[in-house]
């Protein structure tokens, strides 16, 4: 009798455990997901992806990166470290294996850099159809040859999977690209907002006066 209240009581724990990882793993998991694919806005033209990193010690030795994206909304421009924490001490070689993917190795030449920010940018030009939606994937990311902390870098968050959905130009696009080729504004990435920004060229600034000059003769 002793034995059967103790395989009960035995029996009430377990259930119990099974119950509380259970719920455990759930809150997680719903946790997990509010953080997925933040979608953002961008227009066809030239973009620019940040990539964050958070490593306090031991310092930055090299960072390996890999980002893939769809071939037939986004072509490759290249990448760099330009205006990052990692421009002055650090050196960059990027390259594709395959259509629809960039491969970057950031490396130090002098001084070992420690902290977080911006590391890089992913250039890309979005020719995409309006109203539809893509992704970005970081397939690979290391520092010092250990899993990074860090990702995407958007609305001062970091994700390894980006959701982008590509709308018409407006009138306030042709405006503020007006204002950078008249160098009344500075196109630069803006880190305290943290967003995919749109980065403007004489080419963006005119597909967009042909798309609106486009819809103003449809009407």
């Amino acid at each position: 009798m002793h034995n059967k209240i103790l395989d009960i009581i035995n029996m009430n724990k377990m259930v119990n455990i099974i119950f509380l990882n259970f719920l455990l793993c759930f809150i997680l998991r719903i946790d997990s997901y509010s953080n997925e694919l933040p979608k953002i806005e961008v227009k066809q033209g030239s973009l620019s992806i940040p990539i964050y990193i958070d490593q306090q010690e031991p310092g930055i030795i090299g960072v390996d990166i890999t980002v893939t994206y769809n071939k037939n909304k986004f072509n490759l421009i290249g990448a760099n470290i330009k205006g990052g924490i990692l421009e002055k001490h650090y050196s960059i070689n990027s390259g594709t294996l395959k259509d629809g993917e960039i491969s970057l190795g950031i490396y130090a030449i002098n001084n070992i850099v420690s902290g977080s920010g911006i590391i890089a940018f992913i250039d890309l030009y979005c020719i995409g159809q309006i109203n539809t939606t893509s992704n970005i994937v970081i397939t690979k990311y290391l520092c010092n040859d250990n899993n990074a902390k860090g990702g995407i870098y958007v609305n001062n968050s970091f994700y390894n999977k980006l959701d982008m959905v590509i709308q018409p130009f407006e009138l306030e696009d042709i405006i503020d690209g007006l204002k950078v080729l008249t160098g009344i504004e500075i196109n630069q990435y803006n880190d305290s907002v943290g967003i995919v920004q749109n980065k403007y060229s004489i080419k963006d600034t005119l597909k967009a006066l042909r798309f609106i000059s486009f819809i103003n003769n449809e009407n």
